[in-house]
């Protein structure tokens, strides 16, 4: 689309996802997407308030537990039961089922993971390990330093419908995630995230749609994760904060 940056970026809008718009000048030279930072505002600005409207930090750091259930959703039209179930500080664990029957597991404690597929167990490779860190943790972001994690708000990116602040997690100078909030309601509504898998480059990108209050705080009811050619649904029917947790499925020989 070429004409006037917010025409432009407009009309984009209506058929590519923001993730997937660049922007250029008339000499093809790439232009930041992002607008300014807000005067004063800081990156633990942004988290707390979208903790705040989440249920408030002190309702997070009241947690001891927690379980989710719902379905996911894989490409080729796949549903499969899920169940994630956490210790905050001890161990978390994902359990996805077909019919009963258990495929995947993925178990986490602090610093370390594994993997079983069909009842096979593998050790979990650090970029995976990353990606079920956060379960260890009631509030993730109010937790970066002892995840070895930093935050910096680079701008503001504007949507055709609003505006998101745009924050930036480094882990040992290098650029980790990146996350957008909804201006308006401090929610986090997406985050993109660029590293090196198996096969070569990975990109993925995940929305959070639906935030729902269970037990007075908010959490997203459907995560859309799209990885270079996949596209995965998770859809959260029902969350139970500091559920009964049984801690010995975080163990293993």
């Amino acid at each position: 689309a070429v004409g006037p940056l917010d025409s432009a970026q407009a009309v984009a809008s209506t058929f590519a996802q923001p993730q997937f718009l660049k922007r250029y000048d008339l000499n093809a030279e790439p232009l930041s997407p992002f607008g300014p930072v807000p005067d004063g505002m800081t990156a633990m600005d942004v988290i707390q308030a979208h903790y705040s409207a989440c249920g408030g930090e002190m309702a997070f750091k009241a947690l001891k537990s927690c379980r989710r259930t719902g379905t996911m959703e894989a490409g080729g039209g796949m549903v499969m039961d899920m169940v994630a179930e956490e210790i905050f500080g001890v161990g978390h664990r994902t359990s996805i089922s077909i019919d009963g029957q258990t495929m995947m597991e993925q178990i986490v404690q602090p610093g370390k993971g594994r993997s079983i597929q069909m009842g096979r167990p593998r050790p979990m490779p650090e970029v995976e390990y990353r990606r079920y860190e956060p379960g260890l943790y009631a509030a993730e972001l109010l937790a970066l330093e002892q995840r070895n994690l930093t935050a910096e708000i680079i701008g503001t990116y504007q949507r055709p419908d609003g505006q998101e602040w745009v924050v930036e997690l480094y882990r040992d100078g290098a650029l980790e995630q990146r996350l957008f909030f909804d201006a308006t309601t401090h929610l986090m509504a997406r985050s993109e995230e660029h590293r090196t898998g198996p096969t070569g480059p990975v990109q993925v990108f995940i929305e959070y749609r639906g935030y729902r209050e269970f037990g007075g705080i908010q959490y997203a009811t459907e995560v859309v994760r799209q990885t270079n050619n996949q596209r995965m649904v998770t859809k959260i029917d029902d969350v139970q904060p500091n559920a009964r947790v049984d801690k010995n499925q975080f163990e293993w020989e």
